[in-house]
């Protein structure tokens, strides 16, 4: 063999070596950012729900209360606080495979950049949270709603209120649907990032994915 086919075939070797080097480091990296972000997000949402989403009613309407009660609602604010909350608590895991699909999604320099990155601003938990958010929201919403418009004491509140609005001219009341979904995203993403920052794991260097 001469020279030439030498070298050719140290340069191929190495350029084999060298892919098989760089898709190592990229499955390793996505898979450790994803299994990482989903324990996270799992242990949030179960904590989430152990705690209770303890979702109230919005200032606005709190205030408003005695005046509603002149309007027919006989209700207390913590009996409708708590039927919220109650309705809430039902609808958090149908946020899952949204936040699930947007850890698979996650690309190699998000990977990276999350592994690599101090857990102290939750790094992982804010990638996840500017991926869904809005998703989520909209999805806790139309499910809230779903569940308002079975609840009779959420059916009266409701119903007070548009009476009130009506006769007093106030008509931006909080709406107590995308209040609650709100609320309840910024809730659960709260635990999501409190489960990342208690991992005592410590952030990659790039050569720990080797």
């Amino acid at each position: 063999m001469n020279i030439k086919k030498i070298i050719a075939c140290a340069i191929l070797t190495f350029a084999i070596l060298g892919m098989s080097s760089c898709a190592y480091i990229k499955n390793s990296a996505k898979t450790t950012a994803s299994e990482r972000l989903r324990k996270y997000t799992d242990e949030g949402i179960a904590k989430l729900l152990a705690n209770g989403t303890k979702i109230g009613l919005p200032s606005d309407v709190e205030k408003i209360l005695p005046m509603l009660k002149k309007f027919g609602l006989k209700t207390s604010a913590t009996n409708l606080s708590d039927e919220i909350a109650k309705l809430s608590d039902k609808i958090v895991k149908t946020a899952e495979p949204v936040l699930f699909l947007a850890i698979d999604e996650m690309s190699l320099g998000d990977a990276i950049g999350l592994l690599t990155s101090s857990k102290q601003n939750a790094p992982m938990t804010n990638y996840l949270q500017s991926k869904t958010e809005s998703t989520v929201i909209n999805i806790f919403q139309t499910e809230i709603d779903k569940r308002f418009k079975k609840s009779e004491t959420i059916k009266i509140l409701m119903d007070t209120m548009s009476a009130y609005s009506v006769i007093s001219g106030k008509k931006n009341l909080t709406n107590i649907s995308e209040y609650s979904a709100q609320l309840l995203t910024k809730k659960m993403c709260e635990f999501i990032a409190s489960a990342e920052k208690s991992d005592n794991t410590n952030a990659l260097r790039i050569g720990d994915l080797r």
